[in-house]
């Protein structure tokens, strides 16, 4: 049986980082394809108001109307502007959290690899243990295979 790694709890704890960093990361990535569709919902409504107040200076203008219309749009265009800021500060905080679960998972994994090679170290002296192990008996046999016959 393999000896305990003596730094095991530090890979469980680098471990759980990973794992509670890809769960944040997912929650940035919703938050930021919701901000998104939402963008896009506005830019959406905008080009509706705007192809209505298109249709409505061809006719007969009611400036009531227009003047209704024309302040919907300002409105629309301050909130596409907080949508896009909303929208480039979640990518900005899901572009960090994406950083730092790569050094994360690079930390976790180099710790994973001086596992694996201490293992690797114990099975090699092992497999050396046993082969003396065979060694030595396979020699004890021919001494007494000699001195039975002698």
């Amino acid at each position: 049986m393999a000896p305990k790694f003596s730094l095991q709890n530090v890979l469980d704890v680098r471990h759980s980082r990973v794992e509670a960093l890809e769960i944040a990361l997912g929650g940035l990535m919703a938050g930021l394809a919701e901000a998104q569709e939402r963008l896009d919902t506005l830019k959406r409504y905008q080009a509706a108001l705007m192809d209505a107040l298109s249709s409505m200076l061809q006719g007969d203008m009611d400036l009531f109307t227009v003047g209704h219309l024309q302040q919907n749009i300002q409105e629309a265009g301050k909130m596409i502007g907080e949508a896009e800021k909303e929208v480039e500060r979640l990518a900005e905080l899901a572009e960090a959290k994406r950083m730092e679960l790569v050094a994360a998972k690079q930390a976790e994994e180099a710790l994973g690899i001086l596992k694996n090679k201490m293992i690797e170290a114990y099975n090699n002296e092992q497999a050396q243990k046993e082969a003396h192990m065979q060694d030595e008996i396979y020699i004890a046999r021919a001494f007494r295979g000699q001195m039975q016959g002698a």
